[in-house]
């Protein structure tokens, strides 16, 4: 289902973005993962932005976008995930015997 032109006009202006750089950045692949963006059939990347500011910082892909939100767009939180997933640890029991 091909969505309509409106709907990136409506995103353009609730970011206080020109409709030209709207449809530059849902063309771009994700900034954090690097997925490549949709078919022009299907949803778009969504527009990230700072929800205290309102600053546009880029496009995500819907997996990436909702991480950030799920670490409430915490850097000292995401520091702390990626010193947790690159540790070497294993809490397997071990036999001792």
């Amino acid at each position: 289902m091909k969505r309509p032109r409106y709907t990136v006009w409506n995103r353009a202006g609730r970011y206080g973005l020109v409709d030209s750089t709207a449809l530059e950045l849902r063309a771009r692949p994700c900034d954090i993962c690097g997925a490549p963006p949709p078919p022009a059939e299907e949803k778009p990347h969504p527009i990230d932005h700072d929800h205290v500011s309102g600053r546009v910082r880029g496009v995500l892909c819907h997996s990436c976008n909702l991480a950030l939100g799920h670490f409430k767009d915490d850097v000292e939180r995401i520091r702390r995930a990626a010193l947790y997933l690159s540790r070497d640890t294993d809490y397997r029991s071990v036999d001792r015997t």
